[in-house]
């Protein structure tokens, strides 16, 4: 697919993940400070009774961002149709949802990339690539940047702290002080002004215009003082980017891209950084509008978040303030449509006792981030929860806060690849079937929809997520039939529009890129602005690799 036959970080280089010595094989109940290994139909009625306790706002849910959409759905339909509550959020740190709060605030929606990394083969020519090490946050997409440098001679300017490769090969490459590389991106920007480089037309995306007066403070006598950078390779980066690399003036120029990493910001791994991913996402999403390189081939933004199915977990609703297909909670024909499909299901009473009764009607106000769910915990709002554990059960993947907090919960569950910090402190413990046990779709880093197929059975007695909800729904009373991914994807394209035209006798032909509203729509390679922020689709451009 668009990795060109390479499998991602995990399937490359992760080969003991699946018989690995903390591998999860069956459920596991803690009670009274004893452990032991239970079948599950008594691991689900466990659950099942004590949710039930927990109705409402009461409950929250945390879902991994390498779940599949499938899995993604099930578990924020669960959460909302079942447990009553806009609880529900993916496993980010702080950087992660800085970059998503920035992509949100310039853009007017959240996508991880705005073009397709099939144009590093057919249409890159310049890279402003900002951040720590592409090649050790973006392993695979760092490939297709060193390809178009070899392969198209594309021009590469690289603003980073980290000593590696691509800086030592790039056009210019610049070392801001820590904390000052907004200030670089800003008097870049401020260069590509002074220098006649910026584009004709005005952009309109909120806050753009108040950005733009702000660059007057931006000279560069002041930007060479702070970051430490040199005047002359500053200016030269700016004609760089803003040329597509031809350093010429004028007309006909190919666009350039940005490939942001600001969401690995201050990881423990690529060690502490003073810079704010926010406020570093911004810049980079303003420079692109400055130069008019939305909607142009080889232009956007890349704005990289980790996790292999970040895009699709979002875009199927495990947000706490979004519904499938990023309409809001408080949006009320959006919620009359889900609930007419999701509220069906229930039968006349609920099948657990402690007063837990069928939901006749979505919550209507807006959930808590998992940055709100730890406070939440903390003051005793949120009493029970389920979480899926993060890839390979790697602890730097999980906030700090959160494990802290986890020991106050009434009620735990965990479904888990691995016996992970989260796992030993919960209740119940749910093995997790992983990517290579299920089938599925992802949506990648570009947002293209992908199956994922089963190569194995499960080890033990794991289970996918959406066969962990499934089970658990109806055994609280909520009638949801036992299914095949397939049939869950079809179910997404009635309600979501940006997945309308996606099934997976399409898929069988390849990915297809979101939104992708119909199936005659051939897919939306590049997103372009419009008046109301970052929402108008140019489908128009389709990439073949030549």
């Amino acid at each position: 697919g668009v990795n060109h036959g390479y499998t991602c970080e995990a399937g490359k280089w992760g080969h003991e993940q699946l018989q690995h010595p903390d591998r999860l094989y069956y459920p596991r109940l803690t009670e009274n400070g004893n452990t032991y290994e239970l079948g599950w139909d008594e691991a689900i009625d466990q659950v099942a009774e004590a949710f039930a306790h927990h109705q409402g706002d009461k409950f929250a849910a945390l879902v991994t961002p390498d779940a599949t959409n499938e899995e993604a759905y099930a578990v924020q339909l669960f959460t909302r149709a079942v447990m009553r509550t806009n609880n529900v959020d993916r496993h980010l740190n702080e950087a992660q949802i800085a970059v998503e709060r920035a992509s949100k605030a310039s853009l007017g929606r959240d996508v991880s990339h705005t073009h397709n990394l099939q144009e590093f083969f057919t249409d890159i020519k310049s890279t402003l690539v900002v951040g720590p090490s592409a090649t050790s946050t973006t392993k695979v997409p760092s490939y297709w940047l060193y390809h178009s440098r070899i392969y198209r001679e594309a021009k590469t300017v690289v603003i980073s702290e980290d000593n590696y490769p691509l800086g030592w090969r790039a056009e210019v490459w610049l070392r801001p002080k820590p904390g000052t590389t907004t200030t670089l991106l800003n008097g870049i920007a401020r260069q590509i002004i002074d220098l006649g480089f910026a584009a004709g037309e005005p952009a309109t995306a909120p806050g753009y215009n108040q950005w733009l007066e702000s660059l007057a403070g931006y000279d560069l006598d002041r930007v060479v003082a702070e970051t430490g950078c040199e005047a002359a390779k500053i200016k030269r980066a700016a004609a760089i980017y803003a040329t597509g690399g031809t350093e010429k003036p004028g007309d006909g120029n190919p666009a350039s891209m940005i490939f942001n990493t600001a969401a690995h910001i201050g990881k423990p791994e690529l060690g502490h950084r003073a810079d704010d991913a926010t406020d570093v996402t911004l810049a980079c999403n303003n420079l692109a509008l400055l130069t008019g390189n939305f909607g142009r081939p080889g232009g956007g933004v890349l704005s990289s978040r980790g996790p292999a199915n970040y895009q699709g977990v979002t875009d199927m609703g495990a947000t706490p303030d979004l519904f499938p297909g990023g309409e809001s909670v408080g949006n009320d024909a959006a919620r009359a449509r889900f609930e007419s499909a999701w509220l069906r299901h229930w039968a006349t009473r609920a099948r657990t006792r402690n007063g837990f009764v069928p939901v006749q009607s979505l919550p209507a106000t807006q959930g808590k981030t998992i940055s709100q769910m730890i406070d939440a915990i903390d003051a005793g709002e949120i009493t029970a929860m389920y979480i899926e554990g993060t890839i390979a059960g790697k602890e730097a993947a999980i906030n700090p806060r959160l494990l802290d907090a986890l020991d106050k919960l009434e009620f735990l569950v965990v479904a888990d690849l691995y016996d992970s910090p989260l796992a030993k402190k919960a209740d119940v413990v749910l093995p997790l079937a992983s990517s290579l046990e299920k089938d599925g779709t992802f949506t990648s880093l570009d947002r293209t929809v992908q199956r994922v197929r089963a190569a194995i059975p499960a080890m033990g007695e794991a289970k996918s997520s959406l066969e962990i909800v499934t089970q658990l729904a109806n055994r609280m009373g909520y009638d949801l039939p036992s299914r095949p991914a397939g049939s869950v994807m079809n179910e997404i394209a009635q309600l979501v529009e940006s997945y309308g035209g996606v099934n997976y006798a399409r898929l069988e032909r390849g990915g297809l890129s979101a939104p992708v509203t119909s199936f005659a729509d051939p897919g939306a390679s590049i997103l372009t602005t419009g008046a109301d922020g970052f929402a108008t689709i140019n489908p128009s451009f389709i990439p073949v690799a030549r």
